[in-house]
């Protein structure tokens, strides 16, 4: 039955990588040109800026899941650890983006100050930290299988020497 979790547990988290992936590119896609101003506009940036919201909130969301819950029950007890901090980073470049996104669709003046969106750092980072949580799983259902396999080899029988009779007993009695 554990095994058959791990097995769940990976291809959940192969599946969440492949959106992850997929859904990144295109954001990276149309982040492009704040990058390189050379490559000239690909939409409105409304336009644009709304297509990069859509686009990053399910990889925040749906992608990223497991960290916000970990991060909230670790905040529940007062703690931190690395979920605290995906979430922290990746929330703030999100969160300020869609900010940023408000005001433009809005139409609102902020005066010279030019604001940046960060939707290609949330989506990436999110997606490079589910790689790592991908293949982390993998690695320790291989090295289960390996210690599992290990164990099998294990001697079910030890030979002693008694009063120079040759014996043998049952492993768990050595």
């Amino acid at each position: 039955h554990a095994k058959m979790l791990k097995a769940e547990e990976i291809i959940k988290l192969r599946n969440k990588f492949i959106v992850g992936a997929a859904l990144s590119a295109f954001v990276i896609l149309l982040t492009v040109p704040d990058y390189v101003p050379a490559l000239g506009a690909i939409l409105d940036m409304p336009i644009r800026l709304l297509l990069l919201f859509i686009l990053t909130l399910p990889i925040e969301f749906w992608v990223g899941a497991q960290f916000w819950r970990g991060a909230i029950m670790t905040a529940r007890h007062m703690r931190a650890n690395m979920d605290t901090l995906v979430v922290m980073g990746t929330g703030a470049a999100f969160l300020f983006s869609a900010g940023v996104t408000a005001v433009t669709l809005l139409g609102w003046e902020v005066g010279t100050v030019k604001l940046d969106t960060y939707y290609d750092v949330a989506a990436v980072v999110t997606t490079l930290v589910i790689l790592g949580k991908y293949l982390e799983a993998k690695a320790k259902g291989a090295a289960s299988s390996a210690i599992a396999r290990l164990l099998k080899l294990q001697a079910k029988f030890a030979h002693i020497v008694k009063d120079g009779r040759d014996e043998e007993i049952p492993i768990e009695s050595v």
